[in-house]
Order: C-alpha cells, then structure tokens, then sequence
C-alpha cells in the first residue's frame, strides 16, 4: 500500500493495514475508527480532523505525526515510535501507549483520562500543563521532560525516575508515587492533599507551605527534606527516613511518625495535637515550642531530644526513652510508663507453658 487510494480501499473493506508506505501521507478529516495499523510507515502523516476512535497501532512509525487538538479515545499504539509526534490539546481518554517512544513528543494541554502509558520513551517530551487524571504512568524514560503546570489527579507514577524532570507548579490531588526518584523536587507552596509516597527517594525534597493533608509517605527516603510552615495534618510519615528533616513551624495535628527515623529532625514551634510518635527514634530532634498535646511517644527514644517550652498536656511517655532529655519550661502533666501495660507487652503467651 503506498497511496491514499489503497488505503480507502482497504477500509472499505475493514481490512487490517500490513506494512504500509503512507510517510507524509495527509489522512486529514478520515473516519479510521477501529482501523488496525500494523508496522506502517506513517512518518509525517497529518491525522488532523481524522477520528481514531479504538483505532489499533502496532510496530509502526509514527515519527513527527501531526495530531494536535484531537479526540484519541480508546486508542492503542504498541511498540510505536511516535518520537517528535504533535499531540498538543488531544484528548488521549483511554488510551494505551505499550513499549514505545515518544521522544521528544509535543503534549501540551493534552488530557489523558484513564489512560496507561508503560515502557514509553518520554525524553524530552513537553507534557507542560497535561491533565493526567486517573492514569498511569510506569518505568517510563523521563530524561528532560517536561511537567511544569501539569495536574496529576488519582494517577500512578510507578518506577519513575523525576529527579530531573521539570516538575514547577504541578498540582497533585490523590496521586500515587511509587518507587520513584523525587530526589530534591520542589513542592513549595503546592497541592499536595491525599497522595501516596511509596517506597520512594524523596531526599532533600522541599514541601514547605504545601498542602500535604491526608497524604501517605510510607517507607519513604526523606532525609534532609523540609517541612516547613507545611500543612500535614492527619499525614502519614510511617518507618520513613526523616533524619535532619525540618517540620518547623508546620501543621502536624494527628500526624503519624510511628517507626520512622527523626533523628536530629526539627519541629521546633510546630502544631502537632496527638501526632503519633510510636516507636519513633528521635534521638536529638528538636521540639521545642511545639504544641504536643495528647501526643503518642510510647516506646520512642528521645535521647538528647529537646523538649523545652513543649506543651505535652496528657502526651503519652509510656517506656520512652529519655535520658539527657531538655525540659526546661515544659508545660503539662504527661502519662508515665504503665507496668501493668508494659507487663501485657512484653508478654508471649507461647513462651508459658500450660
């Protein structure tokens, strides 16, 4: 096939398209609605006002196609080289990109609702101000990507490596972040609400003023990061790497620090209302001026920590660690180790022989 002819002949037919010659070919205005492209040649070819509704492309080139500002619902391109492609402003709802490239692809504004992009090359790919909501994006190229301004609503970003990627104004809302490399990403002053940190490098990331209400960061690489003047109320920040982090001056109210490493972390003057310490190492973390009221430190080492000018009203110290803890100016009575609790604990009923 090597002309527009043969291929309307070939719809007419709904016959699968096999190795075609269609480079630079203008396909402008076609109905390809289920059509099925396998290993064609459709460098340069002009899609605009064409519908690619379910339209299946496999193995074919795909290289400096034009395709801005269209629907490209329910399409699949598997092992597609679409590199320098135009897709600024299409909406790709549904959408499969498998094992292909986009290098150095125009996606600006483009939507993708539902849509899964894995193994996809996307080195230097302009994905500025992209709607990616409630889709996927896994172990995919990123060197010299481009972010900034993007939404990223109910996604997943699986084994990504974003520690370069241009990541300025991106609002992220119940976005999931797994295994990646967010290493000293910049989330000032952002949205962060609701979203999951799984398992991933986050060292020296700065989130001070951000949002990061109800959000997850299980597991977590985060030392040296700040926190300050941040929103983290009901945060999770379980068996996460927050040595030398700061949370100075942050909104920590019912925060979760159980098992993770705060060694000499800073949350001086910050407001932490039943945050939960469990089992926390904070050996030589700074408190001092926190609101600690109701707080959770049972079984943490606060070893050289200070403490002083805390309110710890009620704060919860059973079988804490103190030893050249800072007081001074501590304010409020706090709950001590309870034997009989501590008893409970450190009880196996298997070791007891009947």
């Amino acid at each position: 096939m090597n002309s527009i002819d043969d291929l309307v002949e070939f719809l007419r037919h709904e016959e699968p398209i096999l190795n075609g010659h269609l480079a630079g070919s203008n396909l402008s205005g076609l109905d390809l609605t289920g059509v099925t492209f396998l290993q064609t040649d459709l460098s340069g070819a002009d899609f605009t006002g064409a519908t690619l509704s379910q339209t299946v492309f496999t193995g074919c080139s795909l290289q400096g196609a034009r395709f801005q500002d269209m629907d490209v619902d329910q399409a699949i391109f598997t092992r597609c080289d679409l590199s320098d492609a135009n897709l600024a402003g299409c909406r790709l709802d549904k959408t499969s990109m498998v094992e292909g490239s986009l290098e150095g692809a125009k996606l600006t504004g483009a939507s993708l609702i539902s849509s899964h992009l894995v193994n996809t090359d996307l080195k230097g790919a302009d994905l500025c101000s992209v709607a990616l909501i409630n889709s996927a994006l896994i172990e995919c190229g990123t060197q010299d990507l481009d972010l900034s301004d993007a939404v990223i609503e109910a996604s997943a970003l699986v084994g990504m490596n974003l520690a370069e990627v241009g990541f300025q104004h991106v609002v992220c809302h119940s976005a999931m972040f797994i295994r990646c490399d967010l290493t000293g990403i910049d989330f000032s002053g952002t949205p962060v609400m609701q979203c999951t940190f799984l398992e991933s490098d986050m060292a020296g990331c700065r989130f001070e003023r951000a949002d990061l209400s109800g959000s997850l960061l299980i597991g977590s690489q985060l030392k040296g990061s700040s926190f300050a003047e941040a929103i983290a109320e009901t945060t999770l920040f379980c068996n996460a790497d927050l040595q030398e982090a700061v949370f100075s001056g942050a909104r920590l109210a019912m925060a979760n620090f159980t098992g993770s490493d705060l060694r000499m972390a800073n949350l001086s003057s910050s407001a932490c209302e039943k945050g939960q310490f469990g089992g926390a190492d904070c050996r030589g973390t700074q408190f001092a001026g926190s609101t600690m009221t109701l707080a959770n430190f049972s079984h943490a080492n606060l070893d050289g920590a200070d403490l002083s000018q805390t309110a710890l009203h009620l704060a919860d110290f059973h079988n804490t660690s103190v030893e050249s803890t800072l007081t001074a100016g501590v304010q409020g009575t706090v709950r001590q180790t309870d034997q009989q609790r501590l008893i409970c604990e450190l009880y196996d009923p298997q070791t007891v022989e009947s």
